[in-house]
């Protein structure tokens, strides 16, 4: 499987390397499962059938991955966004490690190609109004620590992931 996306935004679990092991291997294989693997396979599957088999199957391999992310200590990373068509207008807006300042702007610049009268075509309208709606929650949640915005993110992840397109 490798990533179709151009770029990505990604959030730094900073808590993750004080966890005991078990825990930290756990939380990193989530991520790799729900963060990296899931996108994949809600964009290979055809059915909702397929999409559990890609799961079922990648899991062993997140647990694995996660096991030598954690003997190798590599940082512990969550994609926030993942933009394709965007990628150019993100490089431009934001830095490596972006500020507060920078999401709202990307949001703000987001929202005026959406609303400007220039032609998009229809995943062009999509991946802007998905980076609208990510970002604008990260933003909503930024002066938070990290566990009660790990905390907020979950249940909001919790609350959306029940949501499985059917083709």
């Amino acid at each position: 499987m490798t990533m179709p996306w151009t770029s990505y935004l990604t959030y730094h679990h900073k808590a993750v390397s004080s966890m005991p092991d078990w825990m930290q291997r756990e939380h990193r294989a989530r991520i790799i499962l729900n963060g990296y693997i899931r996108p994949q396979a809600l964009s290979m599957a055809t059915n909702v059938g397929e999409f559990n088999l890609i799961m079922d199957t990648e899991t062993p391999t997140a647990h694995y991955m996660a096991i030598r992310d954690k003997h190798d200590k590599i940082r512990c990373e969550e994609p926030v966004m993942m933009w394709d068509r965007l990628s150019g207008l993100a490089r431009e807006t934001i830095s490596i490690h972006p500020t507060k300042d920078q999401i709202e702007q990307l949001v703000h610049r987001c929202q005026e190609k959406l609303n400007s009268p220039d032609g998009t075509d229809y995943f062009m309208h999509q991946e802007l109004k998905r980076t609208i709606d990510k970002l604008g929650l990260l933003l909503k949640f930024w002066d938070q620590t990290d566990a009660s915005l790990a905390e907020q993110i979950a249940a909001h992840r919790k609350a959306i992931a029940t949501y499985v397109p059917y083709y």
